[in-house]
This record gives C-alpha cells, sequence and structure tokens, in this order.
C-alpha cells in the first residue's frame, strides 16, 4: 500500500503549527536496518528495535518546538498509518522524533 498521500497529510499538518519551518520523513528499510551486526549482537537481549523512519521538524526558535512537542506527537500518534512516537531529541533549531508502527 502506497502511504505517500498519508505522509504528506502528516507532514502538511506539522508544518502549520506555530514556529514550524519545513518537516522532512526520512523513512527506513527495516529488512536493512534489523539485520543482524557486530553492532547489535551486544544489545540482542536490551529491548532497543529498529525504527520504521525518523521525522526532522525545523522551527525558528527551540523554545517553540518545546511548546509544540505534545502538538507534534498527538499529530503523530493520530495519523491514518498508525504511526507511534518512540523517542524525541532536540538539537538548537530541531526536534527529531523517532517513529514506528
Amino acid at each position: 500500500m502506497n502511504n505517500s498521500k498519508y505522509f504528506d497529510q502528516l507532514t502538511s499538518k506539522i508544518n502549520k503549527l506555530n514556529g514550524i519551518i519545513r518537516t522532512s520523513l526520512g523513512i527506513c528499510n527495516t529488512e536493512i536496518t534489523s539485520t543482524e551486526t557486530l553492532e547489535r549482537k551486544p544489545r540482542k537481549g536490551t529491548k532497543k528495535n529498529s525504527l520504521e523512519g525518523v521525522l526532522l521538524i525545523e522551527g525558528y526558535d527551540e523554545k517553540i518546538l518545546k511548546e509544540n512537542k505534545t502538538k507534534i506527537e498527538d499529530i503523530i500518534n493520530s495519523s491514518s498509518i498508525n504511526l507511534k512516537v518512540q523517542k524525541s531529541q532536540f538539537y538548537k533549531l530541531s526536534l527529531i522524533q523517532k517513529i514506528n508502527k
């Protein structure tokens, strides 16, 4: 199934929030990212799992990004493609939302 229409709706909704400049979506190929590697072997017993994608959300002001964090998470979690927020990281002018189905 092609989800490009839903991804476009998701990023468009986030872009409409105050102070958001751009939202970029990176999709992971989980077959490749879940391949057993030397790096993954020590983590085998942990609950860490492979991500299915990353949203990079850029804004004018870190404070505004932090204020919008709950709204952004609500948009992601209520998307038509059943995405769920896994973890957030703030950088000076960006918020990265890691997501899974």
